[in-house]
Protein backbone atom coordinates (compact mmCIF):
# COMPACT_ATOMS: atom_id res chain seq x y z
CA UNK A 1 0.00 0.00 0.00
CA UNK A 2 3.22 2.36 0.67
CA UNK A 3 4.46 1.83 -2.73
CA UNK A 4 0.98 2.37 -4.43
CA UNK A 5 1.16 6.18 -2.17
CA UNK A 6 4.41 7.02 -3.52
CA UNK A 7 3.56 6.68 -6.99
CA UNK A 8 -0.38 7.92 -6.79
CA UNK A 9 0.11 11.20 -8.07
CA UNK A 10 3.54 10.39 -10.27
CA UNK A 11 3.61 11.61 -14.36
CA UNK A 12 2.99 8.12 -15.33
CA UNK A 13 -0.45 7.68 -13.03
CA UNK A 14 -1.91 11.22 -14.08
CA UNK A 15 -1.48 10.17 -17.93
CA UNK A 16 -2.93 6.77 -17.42
CA UNK A 17 -6.05 8.01 -14.89
CA UNK A 18 -6.47 10.51 -17.93
CA UNK A 19 -6.71 7.65 -19.97
CA UNK A 20 -8.97 5.74 -17.86
CA UNK A 21 -11.33 8.47 -18.91
CA UNK A 22 -11.22 7.99 -22.76
CA UNK A 23 -10.48 3.66 -22.12
CA UNK A 24 -12.90 1.93 -19.49
CA UNK A 25 -11.29 -1.17 -20.16
CA UNK A 26 -8.12 -1.61 -17.94
CA UNK A 27 -6.34 -4.14 -20.10
CA UNK A 28 -5.76 -0.43 -22.42
CA UNK A 29 -4.52 1.09 -19.78
CA UNK A 30 -1.95 -1.44 -19.00
CA UNK A 31 -1.21 -1.13 -22.40
CA UNK A 32 -0.18 2.62 -22.65
CA UNK A 33 1.58 1.86 -19.53
CA UNK A 34 3.97 -0.24 -21.27
CA UNK A 35 4.10 2.32 -24.59
CA UNK A 36 4.98 5.49 -22.53
CA UNK A 37 7.65 2.89 -20.41
CA UNK A 38 9.17 1.44 -24.42
CA UNK A 39 8.99 5.03 -25.34
CA UNK A 40 10.77 6.49 -22.26
CA UNK A 41 13.71 3.62 -23.06
CA UNK A 42 13.73 3.99 -26.67
CA UNK A 43 14.24 8.09 -26.18
CA UNK A 44 17.22 7.81 -23.25
CA UNK A 45 18.85 4.57 -25.19
CA UNK A 46 19.00 7.18 -28.39
CA UNK A 47 20.23 10.08 -26.19
CA UNK A 48 22.97 8.41 -24.72
CA UNK A 49 24.00 6.40 -27.35
CA UNK A 50 27.85 6.70 -29.05
CA UNK A 51 27.60 8.06 -32.62
CA UNK A 52 29.85 6.60 -34.73
CA UNK A 53 28.97 8.29 -38.21
CA UNK A 54 28.14 11.23 -39.11
CA UNK A 55 26.21 12.06 -42.42
CA UNK A 56 26.49 16.00 -44.68
CA UNK A 57 24.76 17.33 -46.89
CA UNK A 58 25.71 19.69 -49.56
CA UNK A 59 24.78 21.90 -52.36
CA UNK A 60 26.81 23.40 -55.35
CA UNK A 61 25.98 26.54 -56.28
CA UNK A 62 26.12 27.46 -60.50
CA UNK A 63 25.06 30.35 -62.38
CA UNK A 64 23.10 31.28 -58.99
CA UNK A 65 21.18 27.99 -58.47
CA UNK A 66 21.61 25.50 -56.59
CA UNK A 67 22.46 21.71 -57.35
CA UNK A 68 22.65 18.80 -54.98
CA UNK A 69 25.49 16.80 -54.65
CA UNK A 70 25.81 13.03 -53.21
CA UNK A 71 25.12 12.77 -49.52
CA UNK A 72 28.67 11.95 -47.78
CA UNK A 73 29.16 9.95 -44.73
CA UNK A 74 32.20 9.82 -42.34
CA UNK A 75 32.69 6.94 -40.50
CA UNK A 76 35.26 6.95 -36.97
CA UNK A 77 37.24 4.22 -36.57
CA UNK A 78 37.06 2.36 -32.71
CA UNK A 79 41.11 3.71 -32.09
CA UNK A 80 39.35 7.15 -32.51
CA UNK A 81 42.57 8.04 -34.70
CA UNK A 82 41.00 7.94 -37.86
CA UNK A 83 38.19 9.06 -40.24
CA UNK A 84 37.10 6.50 -42.91
CA UNK A 85 35.01 8.12 -45.55
CA UNK A 86 33.88 7.29 -49.26
CA UNK A 87 35.98 8.65 -52.04
CA UNK A 88 35.37 9.94 -55.26
CA UNK A 89 36.51 7.12 -57.10
CA UNK A 90 33.95 4.37 -54.81
CA UNK A 91 36.72 3.24 -52.31
CA UNK A 92 37.10 3.86 -48.60
CA UNK A 93 39.48 6.05 -47.94
CA UNK A 94 41.36 6.29 -44.45
CA UNK A 95 42.91 9.08 -43.00
CA UNK A 96 44.85 10.07 -39.71
CA UNK A 97 43.10 12.50 -37.86
CA UNK A 98 43.26 14.33 -34.52
CA UNK A 99 39.55 13.21 -33.11
CA UNK A 100 37.58 14.38 -29.99
CA UNK A 101 34.46 12.39 -31.64
CA UNK A 102 32.18 12.20 -35.18
CA UNK A 103 31.51 15.81 -35.26
CA UNK A 104 34.76 17.43 -33.99
CA UNK A 105 38.39 16.40 -35.68
CA UNK A 106 40.72 17.24 -38.17
CA UNK A 107 42.53 15.48 -41.22
CA UNK A 108 44.89 15.54 -43.40
CA UNK A 109 44.60 13.61 -46.88
CA UNK A 110 46.72 10.53 -47.30
CA UNK A 111 48.09 12.49 -50.33
CA UNK A 112 48.79 15.78 -49.13
CA UNK A 113 46.42 17.32 -51.49
CA UNK A 114 44.74 18.98 -48.01
CA UNK A 115 42.98 18.84 -45.23
CA UNK A 116 39.46 18.49 -44.02
CA UNK A 117 38.06 19.19 -40.22
CA UNK A 118 34.77 19.48 -38.93
CA UNK A 119 33.75 21.38 -36.10
CA UNK A 120 29.88 20.80 -33.84
CA UNK A 121 29.13 19.16 -37.38
CA UNK A 122 29.87 21.61 -39.46
CA UNK A 123 32.27 20.78 -42.44
CA UNK A 124 35.13 22.40 -44.12
CA UNK A 125 37.54 21.34 -46.83
CA UNK A 126 40.98 23.24 -47.95
CA UNK A 127 42.05 21.69 -50.83
CA UNK A 128 45.11 22.76 -52.83
CA UNK A 129 44.78 23.84 -56.16
CA UNK A 130 46.13 21.62 -58.92
CA UNK A 131 45.08 24.25 -61.35
CA UNK A 132 45.96 27.79 -60.30
CA UNK A 133 43.14 30.37 -61.81
CA UNK A 134 39.80 28.10 -61.93
CA UNK A 135 37.17 28.97 -59.58
CA UNK A 136 36.82 26.89 -57.22
CA UNK A 137 32.92 25.36 -56.56
CA UNK A 138 30.89 27.30 -54.12
CA UNK A 139 29.53 24.46 -51.78
CA UNK A 140 27.27 24.83 -49.23
CA UNK A 141 26.60 22.17 -46.12
CA UNK A 142 22.28 22.24 -45.81
CA UNK A 143 20.65 20.66 -43.71
CA UNK A 144 18.39 17.29 -44.32
CA UNK A 145 15.00 18.26 -44.94
CA UNK A 146 16.65 21.13 -47.26
CA UNK A 147 18.51 18.65 -49.74
CA UNK A 148 15.44 16.33 -50.06
CA UNK A 149 13.22 19.37 -50.84
CA UNK A 150 15.81 20.32 -53.40
CA UNK A 151 16.83 16.86 -55.37
CA UNK A 152 13.27 15.99 -55.02
CA UNK A 153 11.21 18.34 -55.18
CA UNK A 154 12.97 20.54 -57.39
CA UNK A 155 12.66 23.66 -54.55
CA UNK A 156 15.06 25.74 -53.70
CA UNK A 157 14.70 27.18 -50.38
CA UNK A 158 18.57 27.29 -49.37
CA UNK A 159 19.68 31.18 -48.49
Amino acid sequence: MLVRRVFKNSLLDIITRNIECIFFHKGAVFMVRILLFAAIVFALFFAFSDKKSITIYRVEKVNDKYFPLNPQMFYMSSDKQSILFRARDGGIEKMKCTVINIENWKCRYSDNTGDVSMEDGLIEQKVASALPGLPSKITKQVNIFKYYLLKHLKIDIID
